[in-house]
């Protein structure tokens, strides 16, 4: 049901190394800051409930 869920943007955090921006694809380095995005609205078991992004992605 990707129609009925929101993206709600939370906090700028430190992610573990292995995330991936959602925005521009590319790998989140450890110890960069990053904004967590919390999926509201997505069934459990579908994908992330969390999401991060990059606070300014490198080629967009």
């Amino acid at each position: 049901m990707a129609g009925s869920e929101t993206r709600v943007p939370e906090y700028s955090t430190y992610v573990p190394s292995g995330h991936t921006c959602t925005r521009c694809k590319q790998g989140i380095k450890q110890l960069e800051p990053a904004r967590r995005i919390r999926i509201i609205g997505r069934v459990e078991g579908t994908g992330p409930l969390v999401e991060y992004e990059h606070l300014r992605c490198p080629n967009l």
